[in-house]
């Protein structure tokens, strides 16, 4: 797996027969054609000719060579195309083992030089766990470390990323309290505390993290300063934190086709963020005139919406198999009991119907016993057949749940990341 910028060797790459499994404005990842490792394949003889790891070393060596020499190419079709050195392809690194999870979401072992399998992955777009934190925190919740759970953002005041500004809103109004309190201190004679709430500069990366607030779901209104969360004992939003290993594990299931949205709501989400766009430019003071027409979004945006859709997707499907798992069996224990119960019942009055001739003293005889008896025997036979029937059932609701389950209120969260 080889990277490249620009994107406009793509059909130069392709007629020299390279698949290119990953492209966007700025990057290219593409596969060398299958007869340049022919070769060392019929060295290796599936496993019985070189080792393994020769023979995938001999892999990324040839792999090397091989994007050298395009990268070559490459850059000589640029100088007849446009008569100049300036547009350039570079060869970056050759990603072997490598594993693709979605859009701009792959791990690999990198090779820049020569091939070295004892590198760590270098993993992009993975969302990772910080070590321990999900075991801590399942240990012992108050006596989670808030240095394990700290997450960053940049506040950039050009960009409509709504949980910072609304947090950076809320800093501002505070930090506002904070001086009007400490002038009136001064006045008095009195020394105020520190400030605690502090507006990063335009750019400025800062620390946070998401703490329990009950008045508010957005998750601006829960992000804290690392600082005062710690100073005002805030306690820390575990389900917040246990969301993202849902949201890991969707990452690997969010390119199945079952979660890909319908061409309906994908229009429905870009309608919505042109209208926003067109608003928010109305209510600008001061335009940049060379600001670039944000109407129009690129593919890659648009890929970035659609991944974000199927990624939600992905997460209600787990969320629901992890609900089944602790309810399902609960649930389906009581319909079994009840349809036991009835079917009781049901063999009692059958009994009662067909010996009703025979007198009430039959009921207490040992026919009338065994004859209750026969559906024990078949008590376990019978509840795994209802306990089938039932999950049968479970996966066509699912199925058809799964058609198009993009709800109002992903799309306004796709909105509120991407508007």
């Amino acid at each position: 797996m080889n990277t490249f910028y620009g994107t406009a060797g793509d059909n130069f790459v392709k007629s020299k027969g390279f698949q290119i499994k990953y492209g966007d404005t700025d990057s290219l990842y593409l596969v060398p054609p299958e007869r340049c490792f022919q070769e060392c394949d019929e060295a290796y003889d599936s496993g019985n000719g070189i080792p393994k790891e020769k023979y995938w070393s001999r892999m990324v060596n040839i792999s090397m060579e091989v994007m050298e020499k395009l990268c070559n190419e490459v850059n000589d079709f640029f100088r007849k195309d446009n008569g100049s050195s300036y547009l350039k392809m570079t060869y970056e690194e050759v990603l072997f083992l490598v594993v693709f999870t979605g859009k701009k979401k792959y791990y690999g072992i990198p090779h820049e030089n020569k091939p070295n399998f004892n590198k760590k992955p270098f993993i992009r777009g993975v969302e990772t766990i910080v070590k321990d934190v999900l075991k801590e925190t399942v240990k012992d919740i108050l006596q989670t470390d808030l240095n394990e759970i700290i997450k960053t953002a940049v506040w950039r005041p050009d960009k409509n990323n709504k949980s910072v500004q609304r947090f950076i809103s809320r800093m501002r109004d505070r930090h506002t309290r904070e001086e009007v309190d400490a002038k009136w201190l001064i006045k008095k004679g009195l020394t105020p505390e520190p400030y605690l709430y502090k507006i990063p500069e335009p750019g400025e990366r800062f620390k946070y993290v998401v703490v329990e607030n009950d008045s508010s779901q957005k998750v601006g209104d829960k992000m804290e300063y690392l600082e005062v969360a710690r100073c005002l004992g805030k306690k820390v939003n575990i389900n917040y934190y246990l969301k993202n290993v849902v949201e890991l594990c969707a990452r690997f299931i969010n390119y199945d086709n079952m979660h890909q949205p319908s061409s309906e709501t994908l229009l429905e989400v870009l309608k919505k963020l042109k209208d926003g766009n067109k608003v928010d430019d109305a209510d600008e003071d001061d335009l940049d005139e060379d600001e670039e027409d944000e109407d129009e979004l690129d593919d890659d945006e648009i890929l970035k919406i659609r991944d974000a859709l199927a990624q939600k997707s992905a997460e209600k499907w787990i969320r629901r198999y992890i609900k089944s798992l602790c309810d399902g069996p609960k649930k389906d224990k009581t319909i079994i009991s009840h349809l036991w119960g009835e079917a009781c019942i049901y063999a009692k009055k059958l009994f009662d119907t067909t010996y009703a001739d025979k007198g009430e003293y039959l009921t207490n005889n040992d026919y009338y016993q065994s004859f209750l008896n026969v559906p024990d025997k078949q008590e376990e036979s019978i509840r795994l057949k209802l306990s089938s029937l039932l999950k049968e059932i479970s996966e066509v609701d699912i199925r058809i749940a799964k058609k198009d389950d993009s709800s109002e209120a992903d799309i306004d969260e796709i909105i509120e990341l991407y508007g």
